[in-house]
């Protein structure tokens, strides 16, 4: 009789044949049990914030698949579900059912690295823009005399030393960043001409006349 390999309960009916000694015993049963394996669930890691898809990294067994792990993008919690390749002869450790709900978790991003350039400009010339990069998110800037903190979204105009700020604002998924950038607009430089008109003596003396002055 082939032994039984799959769980559950089995009877095993025997009977003793005796000899020219013995009589022959009845016929009796015994009950065997062969429980189910238990299974323990693999433990999901979580990631971080990177602004792309994400799914679990999910331990590879023969003892179960994975069913559902569609994971996601933004800061949060995630289902992932593995079923028993059998639940026949398996179970989870510490469940009954054949497919399983376990939490893949996105957490927020630790750091959020800006960087801001400008080049100066000479007063009288359109103003520059600036450029920035950020890990996360779009700059805003703002800008002030240089060593100053009062930071505003007005462009200066007139010639001097200033500063630029690249900020972006922190969410859920990212905390905040900046970067500043030192520039100069520069004194423009002029050329003036003067002419002037000669006169006859007793005449009313003429006037210059200046081209190019700025000021």
């Amino acid at each position: 009789i082939p032994a039984a390999t799959d769980a559950g309960t089995y009877y095993v009916w025997y009977k003793v044949v005796g000899d020219d000694n013995h009589n022959d015993s009845e016929a009796a049963k015994v009950t065997v049990t062969i429980s189910k394996d238990t299974v323990t669930a693999p433990t999901i890691a979580s990631k971080t914030y990177t602004g792309e898809a994400q799914t679990a990294t999910v331990t590879a067994s023969t003892l179960y698949s994975v069913t559902t792990n569609n994971g996601g993008t933004n800061v949060g919690s995630y289902n992932v579900v593995l079923t028993l390749t059998d639940s026949a002869n398996y179970k989870w450790k510490d469940s009954t059912k054949a497919a399983k709900t376990l939490k893949f978790n996105i957490t927020k991003a630790t750091a959020n690295t800006v960087t801001v350039n400008i080049e100066g400009w000479t007063y009288g010339e359109a103003a520059k823009a600036p450029t920035s990069t950020a890990t996360f998110g779009t700059a805003a800037y703002t800008y002030a005399v240089k060593g100053s903190t009062q930071f505003t979204a007005e462009v200066p105009t007139n010639a001097g030393e200033y500063t630029v700020k690249a900020a972006v604002a922190g969410t859920t998924n990212y905390p905040a960043g900046e970067a500043t950038k030192d520039f100069t607009i520069a004194r423009a430089s002029i050329t003036p001409t003067v002419s002037i008109s000669g006169w006859t003596v007793g005449e009313t003396a003429n006037a210059p006349g200046v081209t190019g002055n700025t000021g």
